[in-house]
């Protein structure tokens, strides 16, 4: 049985983000146990980076489009600012998010897979995407 980890995260272009790689963590189970619960935590940090990536190319797409359809107005940080906030608002948010995950993981001596088995539904991007979504607009009402 191969190990997972060599997910989107660790691809070029991951924005600056440290790949993260679950097949290092110390799982602890049967062989099939520690697969299946690298996978669901790998799948976890994949879904949170891809939908970063995306809204990333999101803010490009919408200043390109400002850009032509003002073609003479000069591209100010005000502007920049009132045309990405919402995204970048979810962006900060999610690499938040993904800092404290990985950060959580590192400081866990061992991890029984059977726990991140049982709770699978916890790491599953609809509950993931969820908690930012929640988290970011949080931050733009404290703003």
């Amino acid at each position: 049985m191969s190990k997972r980890g060599s997910g989107s995260s660790e691809r070029a272009g991951n924005g600056g983000m440290t790949a993260f790689n679950a097949a290092s963590l110390p799982i602890k189970g049967s062989e099939k146990q520690i697969a299946w619960a690298q996978d669901i935590i790998q799948s976890a940090f994949d879904t949170i980076d891809a939908n970063i990536k995306r809204t990333e190319e999101q803010n490009k797409k919408e200043i390109a489009g400002f850009k032509q359809r003002h073609p003479g107005s000069k591209m100010t940080a005000e502007i920049k600012s009132r045309i990405t906030a919402d995204n970048d608002a979810w962006i900060a948010a999610a690499k938040e998010y993904r800092s404290a995950s990985a950060q959580n993981f590192s400081k866990m001596n061992e991890i029984p897979a059977k726990q991140v088995i049982d709770s699978r539904y916890n790491f599953s991007g609809e509950r993931i995407l969820s908690s930012i979504n929640y988290n970011a607009e949080q931050k733009k009402r404290k703003k």
